[in-house]
């Protein structure tokens, strides 16, 4: 169930159909439910991030699918770029702290740094569109 819903969700996306949105979160929700059950905290919690970012997708295609609006694209100044990565610093902190200490994680490892990074990547992408963004693809 798992790969299909993954593979169907894919080429969804490709088509550029809505349907890609519920498909992907059936597919988001086994993936955490999987990585739960192993222990893999960090991975379950990047799962949820995925959740999140499919709801503010499908919210932003039905919103904005209407408006015919077109983005542009901006930059991040220097001093935009030194807070996001203080403020990955210390989500990493915090979120191997939390993972380290109240969990019984087998290995929180790389993916409490990479999380952050992600999570904030992301959310700068689909909020601003930035082409600093790609340098953040490019990175994970």
């Amino acid at each position: 169930m798992h790969f299909l819903t993954g593979i169907t969700g894919i080429w969804l996306t490709m088509r550029q159909n809505v349907w890609c949105f519920p498909v992907g979160l059936i597919n988001v929700s086994l993936s955490m439910v999987i990585f739960y059950e192993q222990h893999l905290y960090a991975d379950a919690i990047q799962q949820i991030m995925y959740i999140t970012l499919l709801i503010y997708g499908w919210y932003n295609w039905k919103r904005k699918g209407t408006m015919n609006v077109r983005l542009g694209v901006s930059r991040l100044s220097l001093k935009e770029i030194a807070g996001y990565c203080l403020l990955i610093l210390l989500s990493t902190l915090l979120l191997g702290g939390l993972l380290i200490t109240l969990t019984a994680a087998i290995f929180p490892g790389p993916i409490v740094w990479l999380l952050p990074l992600h999570l904030w990547r992301n959310i700068l992408w689909q909020e601003k569109n930035l082409r600093t963004g790609y340098f953040g693809w490019v990175l994970i």
